[in-house]
């Protein structure tokens, strides 16, 4: 018994006894329970096959929508990126004048301390004075 293909005929060769030729013959598909079996396999193939295709599809759907959505998040970061970059420029330049801030104010304190110790002898020598102004 020869098995035949699926679809159509199959070309069996075989060489003559005693000759050095080929005879060929066309074989029929059979009828038996191989070709059958052949064509239940193979349908069950085509339906695994087409499931297989149902769930790629599927399976490139949710990642086209996972690709989107990452590409919008590396824009959102960027941004957030870009806004964080000039919000440490700002903040940056704030400490800069802040720094200048506390330096002109700890020169007022020293030059305020001068001044209330010059207050305070100012106060001493005016004390000073009422009391020689009593004796006179």
């Amino acid at each position: 018994m020869t098995l035949s293909a699926l679809s159509g005929f199959m070309l069996r060769k075989y060489f003559l006894s005693k000759k050095n030729t080929i005879k060929a013959e066309i074989v029929l598909p059979d009828t038996k329970s191989i070709h059958m079996w052949a064509m239940i396999f193979y349908m069950w193939a085509m339906i695994f096959y087409m499931w297989a295709m149902i769930f790629y599809m599927w399976a490139m759907i949710f990642y086209m929508w996972a690709m989107i959505f990452y590409m919008l998040a590396m824009i959102f970061y960027m941004w957030a990126m870009i806004f964080y970059m000039w919000a440490m420029i700002f903040y940056m330049l704030a400490m800069i004048f802040y720094m200048w801030a506390m330096i002109f104010y700890m020169w007022a304190m020293i030059f305020y301390m001068w001044a209330m110790i010059l207050n305070m002898w100012a106060m001493i020598f005016y004390m000073l004075a009422m009391i020689f102004y009593m004796f006179l």
